[in-house]
């Protein structure tokens, strides 16, 4: 409220009027001048002027009607006194020329329309930079500028009723159900010249607000009514290639304007001509779907459009199925000479329900494999077995209604059996050669080498005509498994070979000492069967009297046995294996080197009990308290002859503790000899002694007792020996 704090001034004078509004009664001469008003905030001010002056321009306004309805117009009519004046509208303190008509110069005319609220009028009259302004008429409205809206009604839920008055003179607003004034609560809300009221109910029926205004006049709002809305959609379960139809049925107290049907929830059809019964309250839609194909299925939905309500409902959606198949039988690609799996999915729903299911095959034979059933779609598996590189086949399901459905044509495509090319056998450390052959198409397959289980391999691949070629090598030196899949990723289709291969040929050969001089070479030959034949050289010369021992695992033993052994006997041996079946030959260098011999030496002892080392063999060797390796090359030790001298570090220690002992045993010595002559010499001279009062002499034999009290003692015997 900034009514006090209002200054009025006139030509920069200061006024005694400090309200809002400064008011000038019968209006003279000396009333004309520029005036101003002034606002304080504070240290702000704020300031506005505006001049007044007295003008013979007489305009005379009015209206047709002061007081009008909601949604009425009115016409107002301005004349000047002055046809040299040009007459200008303003509504609510903003100047417009909308509505505005032009009579005369003296007459001008402006239209109201629509009218929702109050409002103030005047018409200003200007002649060069003269302005005059009429007297202010104000048009009244009166009437509801809200109306209740219906609300159809689809689950009882609670709905919101609003209706709003405009009038100077409300007194209150009632709310009718079914032509009876409810005792409900209500929320009201009064805005200067208007009046809300908000009712929320459930109830189904007919609503009116009634307006009692102070002049005792009635007026009703429009009528609304809460009905109840309930969608239904119905369909038979389609048929391929044959018509269906789908319902709708709508119940309320209204008829819906539109139903719009939909499709996973693009619009497919609408109807304008739902036929309404007054008596059921309801009205049917139908969309009919002629030649039914899987381009119709998905999730419908209707839709009851009410546009005089603005409002629409939505019914539950239908899922429309389609007997026969959801997911029809496709092409595939397969492996020749091996079971090819076919599948596809359909539909298995209630009422009705598959009876049989077969495929055939114009060149195989097409057998039952199993079926799985998620929801109301199942997958039906079956295998064809064939010796064709093309053949087709299609897919019949009869349902228990009688419907037959037959598929289209698939076809499948069999690829020549991958074929893994490897030997069977490999001789000892030899690398082996390793190819597949696998179809090209169109699409490259993968190909992935294992060996051993392990995929870490390096190969290498060519195409050769329709074909690709994959090869790798691989050293064998022990049984090997190799592995290959064939991957057409888009087909998703795999297929594996695997081959083995075996060493064949002389694993090593071993050296052992079975007696003091005898000595046996063992040749170890793989083989995997008995077609072999082992020989043993030395210097190209060949040697007999060997043994040969079978044993498991595909292994053979030839023992060539030396008996004391000559200078002569060492040297390089070869044991050489030769396959009859391959005239493969595989063969061993082994060279048997001489002893070593274990010479005493002095100060010396040798950890090991022989006197002989054998080749490449470490012998560990005392020297005092340290230890040294030595190894035995080829009769030599790898070290030179070991010399030790007596002198180590723990013999000078023992020396020097047994010279410490003797030199104390000696000291000991000399004074017990000493300590004796001593004893002896004061025997032969004796020196007279002055008895004491308080000792008393004993005899020799006999003990000095002191008295338990005082300091006498008395003498008593025993058998010890006095000297």
């Amino acid at each position: 409220n900034y009514r006090d704090r209002t200054l009025w001034s006139k030509e920069g004078n200061l006024l005694k009027e400090t309200g809002n509004s400064l008011i000038i009664s019968n209006v003279a001469s000396d009333n004309v001048g520029t005036y101003q008003c002034r606002i304080d905030y504070g240290d702000v001010s704020i300031t506005s002027a505006s001049r007044l002056s007295i003008s013979d321009i007489i305009l005379d306004l009015k209206a047709d009607n002061y007081f009008v309805s909601v949604g009425d117009s009115t016409l107002l009519t301005c004349i000047s006194n002055d046809p040299d004046t040009v007459i200008e509208w303003i509504v609510d303190g903003i100047k417009t020329s909308n509505g505005v008509i032009t009579v005369s110069p003296t007459e001008s005319k402006i239209s109201l329309a629509n009218l929702r609220t109050y409002v103030r009028v005047q018409c200003a009259g200007q002649r060069n930079e003269e302005v005059a302004l009429s007297d202010q008429v104000v048009i009244r409205v009166r009437g509801f500028i809200v109306h209740p809206s219906s609300k159809p009604q689809q689950y009882s839920e609670i709905v919101t009723l609003r209706c709003q008055v405009q009038s100077h003179n409300i007194v209150s607003l009632t709310w009718m159900l079914n032509d009876q004034k409810m005792e409900a609560e209500t929320k009201e809300y009064a805005f200067m010249s208007t009046m809300l009221s908000i009712l929320t109910t459930s109830q189904l029926g007919l609503y009116r607000c009634i307006a009692k205004f102070s002049d005792g006049i009635n007026i009703s709002s429009q009528p609304a009514s809460i009905t109840r809305i309930s969608l239904e959609l119905l369909s038979d379960l389609g048929m391929q290639g044959k018509s269906t139809t789908l319902t709708c049925s709508v119940s309320g107290y209204t008829n819906p304007d539109i139903i719009t049907w939909t499709r996973e929830s693009d619009v497919v059809f609408s109807d304008s001509s739902c036929s309404y019964d007054a008596v059921s309250r309801q009205c049917t839609s139908e969309y009919v779907i002629n030649a039914v194909s899987i381009e119709h299925l998905g999730s419908y939905n209707c839709i009851a459009n009410y546009l005089r309500y603005m409002t629409a409902y939505k019914s539950p959606s239908y899922h429309f199925k389609l007997l026969g198949f959801k997911d029809p039988p496709k092409d595939i690609v397969a492996i020749a000479t091996r079971p090819t799996k076919i599948s596809f999915n359909y539909e298995n729903s209630d009422p009705v329900k598959t009876e049989t299911i077969e495929c055939s095959s114009d060149n195989g034979t097409v057998q039952y494999h199993s079926t799985e059933t998620k929801g109301e779609v199942s997958t039906w598996s079956g295998v064809v077995t064939t010796e064709e590189k093309n053949l087709s086949y299609t897919c019949t399901i009869r349902y228990s209604n009688g419907y037959i459905v037959t598929s289209s044509p698939a076809h499948i495509t069999i690829l020549d059996n991958p074929v893994i090319e490897a030997p069977q056998q490999t001789l000892f450390g030899k690398m082996a050669r390793v190819s597949i052959a696998v179809n090209y198409l169109d699409i490259v397959p993968v190909i992935g080498w294992k060996i051993n289980s392990d995929s870490t391999i390096e190969t290498s691949s060519a195409i050769q005509g329709s074909q690709i070629v994959s090869t790798m090598s691989w050293p064998v030196v022990d049984t090997t498994t190799i592995s290959v899949t064939v991957y057409y990723r888009d087909l998703e289709l795999a297929v594996t070979e695997s081959a083995t291969i075996k060493p064949i040929g002389v694993e090593d050969v071993s050296v052992m000492r079975v007696a003091a001089d005898v000595y046996n070479l063992t040749c170890t030959v793989l083989t995997q069967n008995l077609d072999v034949s082992v020989s043993w050289y030395k210097a190209d010369l060949l040697l007999d009297k060997t043994i040969e021992v079978e044993l498991n695992g595909g292994k053979m033993l030839s023992v060539l046995s030396l008996y004391s052994l000559s200078d002569e006997d060492y040297g390089e041996y070869v044991c050489r294996a030769t396959f009859t079946h391959s005239s493969e030959t595989s063969s061993v260098v082994f060279s048997l080197k001489r002893q070593c011999e274990v010479v005493p030496m002095e100060n010396v002892v040798y950890l090991i009990n022989s006197t002989t080392v054998e080749h490449d063999q470490i012998v560990n060797v005392m020297c005092g308290d340290e230890q040294v390796q030595m190894k035995c090359v080829n009769g030599e030790f790898d070290k030179a002859p070991l010399k030790c001298s007596g002198e180590t570090a723990s013999t000078l220690l023992v020396q020097l503790l047994t010279g410490v002992g003797i030199l104390v045993l000696l000291v000991i010595v000399v004074v017990s000899v000493y300590v004796i002559s001593r004893n002896r010499a004061q025997q032969r001279t004796v020196t007279p002694v002055t008895p004491r009062p308080d000792l008393q002499l004993c005899r020799i034999g006999q003990d000095i007792t002191k008295q338990r009290f005082g300091n006498q003692r008395s003498c008593s015997s025993n058998h010890k020996r006095v000297q």
